[in-house]
């Protein structure tokens, strides 16, 4: 029985590649297909064996073809036919420009396909990018005879090891964009505020075609290094920020994977070094508001819980919550009508919480949405 399964199913792969084999050999364009691979063949003929396809090919350009292999130690030699040139795909050129902030039609066009793809926006108008990304109150100030010595000091410097490209040399403080090129492509751009003591990172769009390059990826660490490079003549500026930091949402959430970093704590307004302990600590908080600065401030923590009882208790403040259930409006006194026992009351304590940590003003002008 194994015998004729196996006769089967060899009779079956059999039939199979001669029908394959009959399409390629009365269609060209799957030999084309095939051509296009980059290993310097044509290919004549096909023929189908024992389920296998045997292609027939000559070599479209001999002088394409180059191979090394080990020998004499370990030692690559490479073996050519006409003075070969090297194997392998061309190298292609990544290069970073950096220009005060104004419009230009071509990152206009690359920014709407960046919203498109990534954040599926398909509604950018060219007086909304202006303003989001061009317009600026910070204005442009160079400073005089920078420009030179601080490109003569980044040529004079030893290459990052991780970076692909050169970094742009210090032109002055204002909105500038940065843009990544390949072979003169424009691929991305990232917008930055360089000011007396940080580069402040805003915005980074992409092409969507080059996601696998990991672009903004290289964009934050090429803007780390032209903050080390400019410090050497601009001593002030030593800072990177990179804006607001979402435990909550992923794509705010890997700006935590830099390091060494500090977080502003958003109740004391100190600077906290933000290690892995901090991260949890977060993790644990589930979106509450959270005192990162430990000295001085338990008792805001405390302050916040006996607010929330009083939410709680009263009720009338929380009651008028606005809230949001499958997309459909409800005072939060509505939806507790729906509810019943300990998980009403889980409800109300919850609601409170939030209510306590952005404040009985700031909340009723705010939708607290119930997942």
């Amino acid at each position: 029985r194994l015998a004729r399964d196996w006769g089967k199913a060899l009779k079956s792969a059999n039939e199979i590649a001669e029908g394959l084999g009959t399409f390629l050999t009365g269609n060209r364009i799957g030999f084309e297909t095939l051509e296009k691979g980059g290993l310097g063949i044509r290919i004549t003929g096909v023929e189908a064996k024992s389920g296998f396809l045997n292609f027939v090919a000559n070599l479209a350009d001999e002088d394409s073809l180059s191979c090394s292999c080990e020998r004499n130690g370990g030692k690559k030699k490479k073996a050519t036919q006409h003075n070969a040139v090297e194997e392998g795909p061309p190298k292609r050129t990544l290069t970073m420009e950096m220009m005060p902030s104004t419009f230009l039609q071509e990152e206009y066009e690359l920014f709407c396909r960046y919203q498109q793809s990534v954040h599926k926006d398909k509604e950018n108008d060219v007086e909304s990018y202006k303003g989001f990304l061009v317009e600026t109150p910070i204005e442009y100030e160079s400073v005089q005879g920078c420009s030179s010595s601080s490109r003569q000091s980044n040529r004079d410097s030893p290459p990052s090891v991780h970076m692909p490209c050169e970094i742009p040399a210090f032109q002055g403080y204002g909105a500038f964009h940065q843009q990544y090129r390949i072979d003169g492509k424009l691929v991305a751009v990232g917008v930055v505020d360089v000011m007396a003591n940080c580069l402040s990172s805003k915005y980074f769009f992409w092409d969507p075609d080059y996601a696998f390059l990991e672009l903004g990826k290289i964009s934050s660490l090429a803007e780390i290094d032209f903050v080390k490079l400019a410090h050497r003549e601009q001593r002030g500026l030593h800072y990177y920020y990179q804006g607001f930091y979402i435990h909550t949402c992923p794509k705010m959430a890997y700006k935590a994977d830099y390091k060494p970093a500090e977080l502003l704590c958003p109740t004391s307004l100190t600077w906290v070094n933000f290690d892995e302990g901090l991260r949890q600590k977060m993790k644990q908080s589930q979106g509450r508001m959270l005192v990162l600065a430990e000295s001085g401030f338990q008792g805001l923590y405390q302050d916040e819980e006996k607010r929330c009882a009083q939410l709680v208790e009263e009720f009338t403040r929380l009651g008028d919550l606005k809230c949001m259930l499958h997309d459909k409006f409800v005072l939060f006194r509505s939806l507790l009508e729906w509810a019943k026992g300990d998980y009403k009351e889980m409800l109300k304590i919850q609601a409170g919480k939030w209510m306590a940590s952005c404040g009985s003003e700031a909340s009723s002008g705010m939708i607290y949405k119930l997942a």
